[in-house]
């Protein structure tokens, strides 16, 4: 939880309305936090993030560029749960 709500502040102070999730190193959901005017897709988003940072072992920022179209990798964003989007780790 604490590291949620250090996330989910650090946000919040540069103006962004997010959900934060925490997962263990299975991909399983520790913790959830939604700011308060976050869109109602960002906690499943934030989720996913997480899962698909922990189950490939690299940030989401990374999976961006690997999984860009054209590169060898990029079916993996057809993947159920993958989220390849930035700021992710």
């Amino acid at each position: 939880m604490k590291a949620a709500t250090a996330a989910l502040a650090k946000c919040r102070a540069d103006g962004y309305q997010v959900a934060v999730a925490i997962v263990d190193r299975s991909g399983l959901v520790q913790a959830v936090l939604r700011d308060r005017f976050a869109g109602a897709h960002t906690p499943e988003t934030a989720t996913n993030k997480a899962w698909t940072a922990v189950s490939f072992r690299t940030h989401t920022s990374d999976l961006v560029k690997l999984t860009a179209p054209g590169q060898e990798a990029a079916g993996i964003r057809n993947l159920p749960r993958v989220v390849a989007v930035g700021a992710g780790s």
